[in-house]
């Protein structure tokens, strides 16, 4: 599916998949275990919000990635961010949200309910307003290898670790707020 002259989705195992390009909005569902969507530039993707949820309690799979080595359920991958808003609700997958090469800013992400790590930043350079995470079953923000800058993070029920940051990565954020996280 073509979003724009430089962004393409690709559609893993049939999820439900809603485009309303006049509101710039898109809906997604997962309702099977080998369900996933990537956003693969080069490209611009500006001013979109993307609401996808699923079902928690899908089984992963053993291998912790698909046959494509995608950890996310959702994964932007090799994108110029522009004012986007993500909300990401009950998945199942290794990583909900896995951004790859991306840079740019990012408005919002919200994230309830992943059954393993909520956030996944991998070799990008971003400005986030704003991080939610409530509910993730292993860590709830994993960063590597990028510069990360974000003004406000709040993660409440982390199992595992509420931050992680790692492998090259550079972090600056100016609001912290950790609330029951097994390691801060």
């Amino acid at each position: 599916i073509s979003i724009n002259e430089g962004v393409k989705v690709r559609l893993i195992g049939d999820p439900y998949f809603d485009i309303n390009r006049d509101e710039k909005s898109i809906t997604i569902k997962i309702s099977k275990a080998n369900q996933r969507v990537i956003f693969v530039g080069p490209g611009f993707l500006n001013n979109w919000e993307i609401n996808m949820s699923g079902n928690r309690k899908l089984e992963q799979s053993q291998n912790r990635y698909d046959e494509n080595l995608l950890t996310g359920c959702l994964t932007l991958y090799k994108i110029e961010a522009e004012n986007l808003k993500l909300s990401l609700e009950n998945l199942h997958c290794e990583d909900a949200l896995n951004i790859m090469n991306t840079t740019g800013h990012i408005n919002s992400i919200e994230i309830i309910n992943s059954a393993s790590d909520a956030l996944d930043l991998d070799f990008s350079k971003l400005n986030i307003d704003k991080i939610e995470i409530l509910n993730s079953k292993n860590d709830c923000i994993d960063l590597s290898s990028g510069d990360y800058f974000i003004e406000l993070i709040k993660v409440e029920n982390c199992e595992d670790k509420g931050i992680s940051v790692g492998e090259g990565s550079l972090f600056y954020a100016n609001k912290v707020n950790l609330i029951n996280t097994f390691i801060g």
